[in-house]
């Protein structure tokens, strides 16, 4: 089911983000949202996951489960990285979240606690994560943020890989991003 955006109307005080938004997001597409910063992309991402329900218009089609790397990576910091992807998935197996792990670089790192890892290394235990919950729609807010290039390469494949045909909508301030994910750009 595609996911639509009717109308939005949406502000912070006296500042306007969005006065009659209207977009689409087709199903099974990776999806990029782009713009300057404070132009609110965030916001629509908190919007169509119904974390802020503050606004005017329609969205719909949205599914229940959402798999999400947020703008900052919300984990645990003293908790190991096998401890903070099992708070969200505990459906995945240690084989399975090993193996993700290895995709991403950090095969190693099962049992460090999160707070020891570098911040690309955070971001890419994040996206695990958000891979592994199995979410029918990815939310992800900069997912490639703190990334050297080829890490940022490899990772994009694994990605591609791991989403199984499930619908993305990502920020990015990079179109070399949305080429290495074959994306569909939207300008906010």
């Amino acid at each position: 089911m595609n996911i639509t955006i009717k109308d939005i109307k949406k502000a912070y005080g006296d500042k306007q983000v969005f006065d009659g938004l209207n977009l689409e997001f087709s199903e099974g597409e990776v999806n990029c949202l782009m713009g300057r910063s404070g132009c609110g992309k965030t916001t629509l991402l908190n919007l169509i996951m119904g974390i802020d329900r503050d606004y005017h218009g329609e969205i719909k089609g949205v599914p229940a489960h959402i798999g999400v790397v947020f703008q900052e990576n919300r984990l645990c910091e003293d908790f190991s990285v096998l401890s903070n992807i099992r708070m969200v998935c505990d459906n995945a197996d240690i084989d399975e979240i090993k193996a993700n792990l290895d995709a991403v670089g950090l095969g190693d790192n099962l049992k460090t606690p999160v707070k020891d890892l570098s911040g690309g290394m955070k971001r890419r235990v994040a996206l695990v994560r958000a891979i592994l919950s199995r979410g029918e729609l990815l939310i992800l807010d900069e997912p490639f943020k703190g990334l050297d290039d080829d890490t940022r390469k490899s990772v994009a494949e694994y990605l591609l890989a791991g989403r199984k045909k499930r619908t993305v909508i990502m920020v990015t301030h990079d179109p070399e991003e949305v080429d290495m994910l074959g994306g569909r750009l939207t300008a906010l």
